[in-house]
């Protein structure tokens, strides 16, 4: 399965920017739509200079949508070789054929599974082992470190829809919540809750697991600590312990 940014497969194809493949996009000729969410519309692209496989994130141009956009690009940035994040290309503004005005948002085009889809309780209970699964919430709280030490809060990804699980078990983050047009995501106490929160989801799936039971008050504490701003040293601290 290939994702790129976040969306929802459930949006039906006759998004507000639904184009036909083929469609140039500066430099970019759309291939396939991808998904509709509630900020754009994701499609795979090839670069026609280099062949180069993309995602392009189209999202209708106002004010607002380009502060908030530039702020995205910005955080993407920020996170640039880490490997927790969709790498950023590239940013602009085109005008369509129609002559509406879009922003068009450039990042690689990741190909993994949904930690969402992994979650069902049913499939993951079929499918991942008791470490696996320990893994993944360790590796996603070692990415959230990572994130929040150049001052990155991923947000609003409780439900696990805009994180990859690439090569089978290293979370990747497809879209962040960069905040609004004025103001800057530095939730990072919500970051730390939502990992709270999956780990008690996968608690429950494995009742007797002393690990995924450490992992949930683990994920609490640090948000408590993250109050006072020692995300870091929080995080390092209970990341060495529950290796």
């Amino acid at each position: 399965m290939r994702a790129a940014l976040s969306f929802s497969p459930l949006v039906p194809r006759t998004s507000p920017l639904s184009l036909l493949p083929g469609t140039l996009i500066e430099g970019y000729r759309l291939e396939r739509y991808l998904g509709h969410g509630c900020e754009g519309t994701v499609y795979r692209a090839i670069e026609r200079v280099t062949g180069i496989v993309v995602a392009v994130k189209l999202i209708t141009y106002d004010i607002g949508t380009w502060r908030t956009a530039r702020r995205a690009a910005r955080q993407f940035h920020k996170l640039r070789g880490l490997g927790i994040a969709a790498t950023y290309h590239k940013l602009g503004i085109v005008q369509l054929p129609c002559g509406k005005r879009v922003i068009y948002l450039v990042s690689d085009l990741l190909e993994g599974q949904r930690l969402a889809d992994r979650l069902k309780q049913r499939r993951w209970s079929l499918e991942w082992a008791e470490h696996d699964a320990y893994l993944v919430l360790l590796r996603l709280v070692e990415g959230l470190a990572a994130a929040h030490r150049p001052g990155v809060a991923v947000g609003d990804f409780e439900f696990g829809n805009n994180i990859l699980l690439v090569a089978g078990h290293v979370p990747v983050f497809c879209d962040l919540d960069p905040g609004n047009a004025h103001l800057s995501n530095r939730d990072y106490v919500a970051d730390l809750e939502i990992v709270a929160d999956i780990a008690a989801t996968l608690a429950e799936v494995r009742a007797r697991s002393l690990r995924l039971a450490n992992i949930t008050a683990s994920a609490r504490r640090l948000a408590l600590q993250d109050r006072n701003r020692r995300t870091m040293t929080a995080l390092a601290r209970e990341t060495a312990r529950l290796r």
